[in-house]
């Protein structure tokens, strides 16, 4: 059973070593790194600092974008959060598809609305990082 120690607590993932070498060795391993070589799912983190007085428009928006884009073609995960750390900061995680089904929700009237509404909302720009998976543990979490 993999298991690791987070914050003084212990977190069992469920997979023997031998479960998680099989599903390793499923996975597209690049010979030359270890890591995953597949960048077949597009991950986004987001961090969306909001002035103040605009916080609750800011979430309500989030809220009413989340399910229209979980219904998109393309879209696995669009979930929003409040930071505990940073006042009036909300984050985005996000996964698509791809670019396409990425550039697909951009391209949506309820998206471009919702971005029209934070230029005047935000404290500074949005922050966003794309990524992929590395682990074979993080990559079946979405490839299932």
């Amino acid at each position: 059973m993999a298991k690791f120690t987070l914050s003084r607590r212990s977190f069992s993932l469920g997979l023997g070593a031998g479960s998680l070498a099989a599903a390793s060795s499923a996975l597209p391993v690049s010979a030359k790194t270890g890591v995953i070589d597949d960048q077949t799912k597009l991950f986004l983190f987001g961090v969306i600092p909001i002035k103040p007085e605009h916080f609750e428009e800011a979430q309500a928006a989030l809220e009413q974008l989340i399910p229209l884009t979980l219904a998109e073609p393309g879209c696995h995960v669009f979930a929003a959060f409040a930071s505990k750390n940073n006042s009036n900061t909300l984050h985005l995680f996000e996964c698509f598809d791809d670019e396409d089904a990425l550039n697909f929700h951009y391209a949506q009237d309820y998206t471009a609305s919702v971005f029209k509404e934070y230029e005047n909302w935000l404290s500074a720009p949005v922050e966003v990082t794309k990524m992929f998976a590395t682990s074979p543990v993080s990559w079946k979490q979405f490839h299932d």
